[in-house]
């Protein structure tokens, strides 16, 4: 190996090492802001308009500022039983509508066949809308091209929005 491609390297190295150092920087510093717009617009400015006894002001810059209730919920999603009692909740208060039931069955490779099928039984049975989608995992579809590329087999890559690439990786 020669000394100019290995101070090259090296190089190119550090100079991913700090691109990644500013990536980390620049995620802290959104997160930072993220949290300083949230605390402004729901925690600051309605105290101090509150105090001032107003629920719209207009600034001397002309711009309108307007304090309103909103609502933030959500149901919970990894704690199945939190979640089974939102729902009863709801039902129990008239709100079970809200509630919208999906029926999914996965499928695997080769079984497009028996998904229309089942669809058309769903569909005949339940008088509902039936939806059909079909999917290819992100990582399934890498590995696959990869497998074919290694191969040298054609693929067409700009169907798979595919492009091959070489990167490093630094730890």
């Amino acid at each position: 190996m020669n000394n100019d491609a290995l101070r090259e390297l090296t190089m190119l190295c550090q100079q991913l090492r700090d691109a990644e150092g500013e990536l980390a920087a620049l995620d802290e510093q959104w997160k930072v802001k993220k949290e300083a717009v949230r605390r402004l617009s729901e925690d600051d400015i309605p105290a101090l308009m509150s105090e001032l006894g107003v629920q719209t002001i207009t600034l001397e810059s002309g711009e309108k500022v307007q304090v309103r209730m909103d609502v933030e919920a959500s149901i919970p999603k990894e704690d199945l039983e939190a979640r089974a009692r939102a729902f009863e909740w709801l039902e129990a208060n008239d709100a079970g509508g809200l509630i919208k039931t999906i029926v999914a069955v996965q499928f695997g490779r080769g079984e497009l066949e028996k998904a229309k099928e089942a669809a058309m039984i769903m569909r005949n049975e339940t008088d509902k809308e039936v939806t059909l989608d079909r999917a290819v995992h992100a990582g399934t579809l890498k590995a696959y091209i990869k497998e074919r590329l290694a191969e040298g087999k054609p693929i067409p890559m700009e169907m798979f929005m595919a492009r091959q690439i070489n990167k490093a990786k630094i730890k």
